[in-house]
């Protein structure tokens, strides 16, 4: 109290002019909250790159990635393709897998198979949406072809009796000219190991064997899943994957015990692709590969059958063979070498 009465208040002034300095710290108000609405804007859009640069990334990883390469120079995908389209698309080779990203972890898939020997060309499509494969219809769907059961028509006379299969498939093969190429359905008279499989194809050096039908279910169940392999389509042996599954690519390696491991491989490699969640299920069956695994395990490695390709003399000469019991025509084109050798 007695410093306030001992202040010399007329030493107190009061600003000249008040609006003039209620402006200036206005002004510097204003300036200083631009400054942190800006800060603030800069942090959002730099949470808002991270998150979709890095975050997104990070938890798509999470998910299958159709371009993941564990064996060089091929994706899994491919690989994955690859297997199941030569153990159910008899006569087919799968050719380029075209994928193009449309959202998070969402892919479009556009495949190419070549049939006749690469004479026909097919396109299929797909999605690849967060773990979830989807392929068209046509592309799961095997090709309608007749190998039967040796097993359950043991016998030319059966054929004889129910389709009189032979004088047809002869009028047919002695109508086309030679420079024809045709595709073939040949049944055996029973199932045969890989060694006699391979002394059938020593036998007939000119007729190529684009695919073999093998025993992997009980007579009863074995129609419609076909199932099989193609050996004779050689491809590049992956680094690294020779170790994991032998003979899953055949180079000219032609054993009976190579086969064998060839077919076990195209069927354990599905099955752990599957089980990871990166596979193919077999018309809805997620135990199929494993089931078979166990089936030719107990049972051996057969064939009932196989898909040829020819000229029409080399077929009528295979028709013969005692081995065949019954055999029907796919297809036919023109084989370019033989129409010119021919003119």
């Amino acid at each position: 109290m007695e410093n306030i009465e001992n202040m010399d208040w007329e030493e107190i002034k009061a600003p000249e002019n008040v609006e003039q300095e209620m402006k200036k710290i206005q002004k510097n108000l204003r300036t200083k909250n631009r400054k942190l609405v800006i800060t603030s804007i800069m942090l959002a859009l730099l949470s808002l790159w991270a998150i979709v640069s890095i975050g997104i990334p990070l938890v798509e990883k999470l998910y299958w990635n159709p371009e993941e390469i564990t064996y060089k120079n091929r994706t899994d995908l491919e690989t994955t393709l690859h297997a199941y389209t030569e153990l159910f698309n008899p006569g087919s080779q799968l050719g380029r897998v075209s994928t193009r990203r449309i959202g998070f972890a969402t892919y479009n898939l556009e495949i190419t198979l070549y049939r006749n020997d690469w004479h026909t060309k097919e396109y299929h499509f797909g999605t690849l949406e967060k773990n979830e494969l989807k392929l068209s219809q046509s592309f799961l769907t095997s090709p309608s072809l007749t190998i039967h059961s040796a097993i359950d028509t043991p016998n030319k006379e059966y054929f004889d009796r129910m389709d009189p299969w032979e004088p047809r498939m002869q009028k047919m093969l002695e109508t086309l000219p030679g420079y024809m190429q045709v595709q073939a359905a040949v049944s055996f008279n029973e199932d045969i190991p890989m060694d006699e499989l391979l002394k059938f194809k020593e036998d007939y050096p000119m007729v190529d064997i684009t695919w073999v039908a093998i025993r992997t279910e009980a007579i009863s169940d074995q129609w419609p899943t076909l199932c099989g392999m193609a050996p004779w389509r050689d491809g590049k042996v992956y680094e690294g994957m020779y170790k994991d599954y032998p003979y899953f690519m055949m180079r000219f390696n032609y054993e009976p015990s190579y086969l064998e491991q060839h077919f076990e491989s195209l069927l354990r490699y599905s099955a752990d692709q599957l089980e990871k969640g990166r596979g193919i299920a077999v018309s809805g069956n997620e135990n199929y590969y494993r089931d078979t695994l166990a089936y030719i395990e107990e049972n051996g490695i057969y064939s009932y059958g196989c898909v040829v390709t020819a000229s029409p003399e080399l077929l009528l000469e295979l028709m013969n063979d005692e081995r065949v019991v019954h055999m029907n025509l796919n297809d036919a084109w023109i084989n370019v070498d033989n129409w010119f050798n021919a003119a």
